[in-house]
């Protein structure tokens, strides 16, 4: 009751704390300090839909998130406001989450968006800000996209309610961290997998109680699927408490921990994994599988990989600059699960691979590398954010999305005439392209993922994308 009424006396300065244009922050004094919430409106976002928040690392301060590049370019994409804070704890008194509830409330009216109050997070943070999100996740999963606990040591609930359990994370401690913590994210993730927790979990190598940025891209990443998989398209917090759907674990895919230090970890689908599902980390999707064995394998051949580019347009080309000092027979170049490239056969040390990225949302570039010697091995993850708008997947009921929207995507769309037709399943595809009057003006057979089209006249047009008996049909604008 104290800081209730610390809270309702600092009301005046909650409501003054504007500090620039589609900024605003609130401000609570607890014993001997401020603690603090940041929020920023990307710009064009009119209605919010959600929060995408970096909790505090212990004693320090993450009010700086609210300007990251390639966290405003994402947040905008799907009408969520940006969110850091400062000095506040791991929630571990309910009092302290109570009142960062009340300050969200407070935040909520004092930026003209009372439907704040009602948005979902994407909640993630480093040290104490991990656990800010583990106990976010706890205490109000139904409102919890996605987590990422990186490297804390101390959590208020570590056997969560089942329904937590529901929210797809990421755990990761590093192998050189204080051996309390290791042990604390290795008991969170191990006590839980067994009771159906969609988590994955990595011991990062060579890395100690620090923030990596890599981590960070990744979850981001992974919170883009979440988002599309769990966010109901017709629901939005300005008509009250979004309704998250839930994920289906057999839709994922699994990774076996034990291979993190044989090369590349292994990944399955979920049907196809033969070993212990229980300990096994879970994965959303294939992208997700791709890119947590490119970041979390061991012994990978670079860590210093360059890409050009945070946040581009579609259509713009990035550069994924790598040097490979060992010899090597083949590097076979990824964008996320999509083969985009290769190497053969040459004495080249430094490469500079130049890419055109045209698909809305994370893209994120590494190469896995087979080297004479027989080993193999990855380099790191470039992660590049292409702007436009992200939308949630289309359902057929509340609970499992429809299965042809999982397997075929088509992007860019609106287009200036060049399609992209990506495919997660396998096998021959015929495509049949009509004008909307149903006139049909291509046929052509495809055999591998993305296949690119050109439609060289302005209008609407139905793709219709036959795989065995399945007959699934997009529509596209030619702009």
């Amino acid at each position: 009751m104290r800081n209730i009424l610390k809270i309702l006396l600092l009301n005046l300065l909650v409501y003054t704390s504007v500090f620039s244009q589609n900024y605003y922050q609130v401000d609570t004094l607890d014993e001997d300090r401020t603690k603090s919430i940041r929020l920023k409106i990307p710009e064009g976002v009119e209605e919010v839909e959600g929060i995408l928040m970096m909790g505090n690392p212990w004693e320090g301060s993450t009010l700086f998130f609210v300007d990251d590049t390639i966290g405003t370019a994402y947040a905008k994409s799907i009408n969520f406001v940006m969110m850091g804070t400062s000095l506040w704890g791991r929630f571990k008194h309910m009092e302290e989450f109570e009142i960062f509830e009340y300050l969200i409330d407070s935040l909520a009216i004092m930026s003209g968006h009372p439907e704040i109050s009602d948005a979902p997070f994407i909640i993630f943070g480093c040290s104490n800000g991990g656990q800010m999100a583990h106990s976010y996740n706890t205490l109000r999963p139904e409102k919890c996209i996605a987590f990422l606990v990186d490297k804390g040591g101390y959590y208020i609930n570590p056997i969560p309610d089942t329904s937590a359990l529901k929210t797809p994370g990421l755990l990761v401690a590093g192998d050189q961290d204080l051996q309390y913590r290791i042990d604390a994210i290795n008991d969170l993730f191990y006590d839980n997998r067994p009771r159906g927790a969609l988590w994955s979990h990595i011991l990062a190598q060579n890395t100690g109680h620090v923030r990596v940025t890599e981590t960070h891209n990744m979850f981001l990443i992974l919170s883009q699927a979440a988002y599309e998989l769990r966010y109901p398209a017709d629901q939005r917090p300005v008509n009250g408490p979004v309704q998250l759907r839930d994920v289906i674990a057999a839709d994922g895919w699994l990774s076996d921990s034990t291979t993190w230090d044989k090369g590349i970890i292994d990944v399955f689908d979920f049907n196809s994994y033969s070993n212990n599902r229980d300990s096994a980390s879970w994965h959303i999707n294939k992208d997700l599988a791709y890119c947590f064995a490119a970041h979390s394998s061991y012994n990978r051949i670079t860590r210093l990989a360059k890409i050009s580019d945070k946040v581009v347009d579609s259509g713009d080309i990035v550069n994924y600059e790598f040097k490979i000092t060992k010899q090597w027979d083949s590097i076979i170049m990824y964008n996320r699960s999509n083969k985009i490239g290769a190497y053969y056969s040459s004495t080249d040390t430094i490469f500079d691979f130049d890419y055109e990225l045209s698909k809305t949302g994370f893209n994120a570039i590494f190469s896995k590398v087979y080297l004479s010697s027989g080993d193999s091995s990855v380099t790191n993850l470039g992660v590049v954010f292409v702007n436009g708008e992200i939308e949630p997947i289309l359902t057929t009921n509340d609970n499992h999305p429809e299965e042809k929207a999982d397997l075929i995507n088509v992007f860019p769309n609106p287009s200036n005439g060049v399609i992209n037709i990506e495919f997660q399943d396998y096998g021959p595809k015929t495509i049949m392209v009509y004008k909307i009057s149903g006139e049909l003006i291509l046929e052509e057979v495809c055999y591998n993922s993305p296949h690119k089209l050109s439609l060289k006249s302005k209008g609407i047009y139905l793709i219709s994308v036959i795989s065995g008996n399945s007959n699934t049909t997009k529509k596209v604008i030619i702009k």
